[in-house]
């Protein structure tokens, strides 16, 4: 198969990067429910960086009681308007955080980290996800990484993100 061929929208039910689609969150919710199932988990934290936040974000609405919890690193709550700024065309076919927020329930705990110098998710992007949580009541926190990058974020400046994992956890003990 040549390059052109893998690079066909069709092949991937619009733009090629327009993964947050509803069919693959729908895969992705399964093997989450299926994991929970097989292992008897009484509490379930979902944890993503950059586009797996955006999935688990997502999973944390659209599939309420799921999870009870989830730690997502460098995410946006619209797909969209993060693949115009960056020229990547306009995931129509994306399912938006933003647009779950009111089906997550509210004693969810959802910590938010971002680096403060990300240039690829961009902390007010994801500043605004955390307002719209913090707006409809659910339990949120914003960890901001002071000089902390897109990938840093869960590397080398990953304190936050380590502190925000323990804490999920610490929370389930309850």
């Amino acid at each position: 198969m040549g390059r052109s061929k893998l690079n066909n929208t069709n092949q991937n039910h619009g733009y090629p990067y327009d993964s947050y689609q509803p069919h693959i969150v729908a895969t992705l919710a399964d093997a989450v429910k299926n994991l929970k199932t097989f292992y008897a988990a009484r509490c379930t934290i979902l944890v993503g960086h950059s586009g797996g936040g955006i999935m688990s974000a997502i999973i944390l609405g659209k599939y309420p009681g799921l999870a009870n919890n989830a730690v997502l690193a460098s995410i946006v709550g619209n797909p969209r308007e993060w693949a115009s700024k960056h020229g990547f065309g306009d995931f129509k076919n994306s399912l938006l955080p933003n647009d779950f927020v009111n089906g997550i329930p509210k004693q969810d705990y959802v910590y938010i980290v971002s680096g403060d110098n990300d240039t690829n998710t961009y902390p007010d992007m994801a500043k605004s996800y955390y307002d719209l949580l913090i707006k409809r009541g659910v339990h949120a926190q914003w960890l901001s990484v002071l000089g902390g990058t897109h990938n840093s974020v869960v590397l080398s400046d990953a304190k936050a993100f380590e502190e925000a994992i323990q804490a999920a956890i610490d929370r389930c003990s309850n």
